[in-house]
């Protein structure tokens, strides 16, 4: 008996360098194969930055899958700026790639996705040059808005196998900022002019200093900021939405956890290699310490910081008495997503689309069900694949009750003290809630691209990839009840000690 197809829509991008087969000649067997091994792990950087599924690497090139048409754009984006930035660095080493995006429903079996829309992409990448992103109409429309991005409009093409003709546009995105001229050297000024520009400026300060005292006086002790710095943990106070606090931790924080011994605060900073130790009480960083390449997820319990780290397919368990990572588990294909509770650590891989229960004692792995999220809540674990949500029993591991059908594809999961199930949908800016009895509703226009979601004070908080903006949700009526400009681009968010933390990076 043949194995079943899965059915899911999903965005395929397929990338492939310029002039591939020159590289030897040009460079040699040596140089060249080094070009290319760099090249890839430029990609894979990007793909694990943006949450991209490693389909195949066929040759020079790649095939990619998404959840969210908007990421894909980015990371192509991504892409082709950080190979030109490599190219400047090392000019012997500059390769162009020419990269098509396409969105559509696939056929999935054995984790390797196939059919029409699979081969359309195909056919949008050949119409591209070195350097150029190309997307077919469905994906321009999927997109939206997305900061310092355009498409712009390149006609209608032929592509081979299908009989329409297909319209394309190139994917244009803003340079690289240049340094502003350095400015003019002030001329010398008379003595008498200056000591009387520094008396009018220390009585600004004075009064500057009386203000912000009467200020802090007036607000009880503390003092709100108008932003988030980028690669930070912004701080947000629940009741009132300001923010209240950033702590700066490593570059591209992707995911924060909160665990109780010792009461500590982790953040998996994925560009650097390291995660970040921050202490609530004092609200300041800890340490920071290396684990792994490229950690994506984290979570902490059962004596350990869990960090997944897809782009080496490897789960590193961090003691944090001893402060090292203490053993590796290796064959976590796509790790992204973890959860420590109910009895075990749970792992989804998204590349395998599994999610796995690793013993916390003797790291024993057990396969649980097909997943790219997973959430605990009260004597369940909850499991998303696709449009298509279930419920688990933690201590058998079995299915309880009917999967829950979602209108959107599921990105991040998590639940409230009532069992209720959140979902965010990156590509269709929308949450869902699933309540106790198996109800559900969708939420739509719920900011820009969510990513990050967490339950508690009362409301639930989603971060706004592209909003640059954290949203409150009232848990109980289902509304939006205000937007909260971060000035960054939030990505992960808990609830601690009563207040919202949430990491920033850099704008898109």
């Amino acid at each position: 008996m043949s194995d079943p197809f899965d059915t899911g829509v999903v965005t395929v991008m397929f990338t492939d360098v310029e002039g591939s087969t020159d590289l030897t000649r040009r460079l040699g067997d040596e140089a060249a194969r080094r070009t290319i091994e760099n090249h890839k792990l430029i990609v894979r950087e990007a793909l694990a930055e943006h949450g991209g599924r490693e389909i195949d690497s066929i040759g020079d090139g790649f095939m990619i899958t998404f959840l969210s048409t908007r990421r894909a754009i980015t990371c192509a984006v991504a892409i082709n700026k950080s190979l030109e930035a490599h190219g400047r660095e090392h000019p012997d080493e500059s390769v162009r790639v020419r990269i098509g995006l396409n969105v559509g429903e696939v056929l999935e079996r054995g984790g390797h996705p196939f059919g029409a829309a699979v081969n359309a992409t195909q056919r949008v990448a050949s119409h591209a040059k070195g350097g150029q992103i190309f997307v077919s109409e469905p994906v321009r429309h999927l997109a939206g808005t997305i900061p310092d991005v355009a498409f712009r409009d390149r006609g209608r093409f032929t592509l081979k196998g299908f009989s329409e003709r297909w319209r394309l546009y190139e994917v244009v995105y803003a340079p690289p900022k240049e340094k502003a001229p350095p400015k003019p050297k002030p001329t010398r000024e008379p003595a008498a002019r200056r000591r009387r520009q520094l008396l009018l400026g220390a009585l600004a300060a004075g009064i500057g200093v009386l203000a912000l005292a009467a200020f802090v006086l007036l607000r009880g002790g503390t003092t709100t900021l108008d932003r988030v710095a980028p690669n930070s943990v912004g701080i947000i106070d629940s009741g009132s939405g300001n923010i209240v606090g950033e702590i700066r931790v490593g570059r591209s924080p992707v995911d924060i956890a909160f665990g109780e011994e010792p009461r500590r605060l982790w953040v998996a900073n994925l560009d650097v290699g390291t995660i970040s130790e921050i202490d609530p009480d004092s609200r300041k960083l800890v340490d920071t310490f290396n684990a792994g390449n490229r950690p994506r997820g984290i979570a902490a319990g059962e004596g350990a910081v869990w960090v997944a780290n897809g782009f080496t397919n490897q789960l590193f368990v961090f003691d944090p008495v001893l402060e090292t990572v203490n053993e590796t588990i290796d064959d976590m294909s796509g790790a992204r997503d973890v959860a420590v509770g109910r009895g075990g650590v749970w792992v989804a891989n998204v590349t395998d689309n599994a999610v796995v229960r690793i013993d916390p004692g003797t790291h024993e792995r057990e396969q649980v069900a097909p997943g790219t999220a997973v959430a605990l809540g009260a004597n369940a674990v909850w499991i998303a694949s696709g449009t298509r949500l279930t419920r688990f029993n933690p201590t058998t591991r079995k299915q309880v009750g009917r999967p829950v059908t979602l209108r959107f594809l599921a990105n991040q999961l998590a639940v409230g003290a009532d069992g209720t199930v959140w979902i965010t949908h990156t590509s269709d800016d929308a949450v869902s809630r699933v309540n106790p009895d198996g109800r559900s509703e969708t939420i739509e226009d719920v900011g820009n691209d969510p990513t990050g979601i967490a339950v508690g004070e009362g409301s639930v908080w989603v971060a706004s990839s592209l909003g640059r903006a954290l949203v409150q949700i009232d848990a109980e009526s289902g509304k939006v009840e205000r937007q909260i400009p971060l000035g960054s681009s939030p990505e992960a968010v808990i609830v601690a000690d009563g207040l919202v933390w949430v990491t920033t990076q850099a704008s898109a």
